[in-house]
């Protein structure tokens, strides 16, 4: 009997533990995912350098070649004029009755550029670029788009920040309190151990050992949860590929264990300080 009421407290701060990382880790999963899904969206817009006609194939292969070695550039194909006209007339075929069969549009390479290039002065160094080339006439891209991209993107970053750090003070505040409430439970095993003429580093050792084991074990935990629900939606609802290939999602992982385990020590060293200079009197 006394062996369960002393774990209560300890699985109780687990628990407590545990489920504040949990919520916590999940609106950072929240973050990461849409601003990947802002970098898809990114990566899939096409710049469209337009090509002098008439241009050798051969040209036009070593211009490509060159482009597709930049490192903001994520892929460049080449589109000829006639494969251009054919897929608007499979998307519209009266359009070439319209056109009465004439060709209007010209080659180009189409590039996809990599996500962090694609802000404003990103894709217009990318422009810039590609209109020394004499083989180019123009380049097209679609910088309403982009920019509203980029707004969203630093929107989303600026309330993910500030929700963020609310949500690891309530985390900080919870996690204390429990394991306050912990220690508190013990509080005449710290009074007897002063009695007995034990040192405050002495008297304060297992509880923050404690505390950094319930940290650690609260941030594992978190993790299971946290990747059996990613898990559950990608197989159930929606592949989220993106999501689970996000190195930022790996160093969320992590960064809950570490979280976990320094809270958990700094809640259980202030939570004991606050009883190692009470009387037994306050300590009732």
């Amino acid at each position: 009997m006394a062996r369960s009421t002393a774990t209560t407290p300890f699985t109780t701060s687990l628990v407590s533990i545990s489920l504040v990382l949990f919520f916590l880790g999940l609106f950072a999963t929240l973050a990461i995912s849409m601003r990947s899904v802002l970098g898809y969206q990114k990566e899939n817009l096409e710049l469209v350098a337009v090509l002098v006609p008439g241009i050798a194939p051969e040209r036009i292969e070593a211009v490509r070649k060159e482009v597709a070695q930049q490192p903001f550039v994520k892929s460049v194909r080449y589109v000829s004029a006639q494969e251009a006209y054919q897929t608007v007339v499979n998307e519209d075929p009266a359009f070439a009755q319209a056109m009465d069969s004439l060709n209007p549009f010209p080659a180009s390479l189409n590039l996809h550029l990599r996500a962090e290039a694609i802000t404003g002065p990103g894709v217009e160094a990318a422009r810039t670029y590609l209109q020394q080339f004499a083989e180019v006439t123009d380049v097209n891209y679609p910088i309403e788009f982009i920019e509203k991209v980029d707004a969203n993107s630093t929107l989303i970053t600026q309330i993910s920040l500030a929700i963020g750090l609310v949500l690891i003070g309530i985390a900080y505040l919870l996690i204390l309190n429990t394991v306050r409430l912990a220690i508190y439970s013990r509080r005449f095993v710290i009074r007897t151990m002063q009695l007995v003429g034990a040192t405050q580093a002495y008297i304060r050792r297992p509880f923050v050992r404690l505390g950094l084991l319930q940290g650690f074990i609260g941030g594992l935990v978190a993790n299971v949860l946290l990747v059996g629900l990613v898990l559950l939606f990608h197989y159930a609802v929606f592949p989220l590929e993106p999501l689970l290939q996000s190195t930022a999602l790996q160093a969320l992982y992590l960064g809950l264990i570490l979280f976990g385990t320094l809270l958990g020590w700094l809640s259980s060293k202030r939570a004991v300080n606050k009883f190692l200079d009470k009387t037994l009197d306050q300590l009732a």
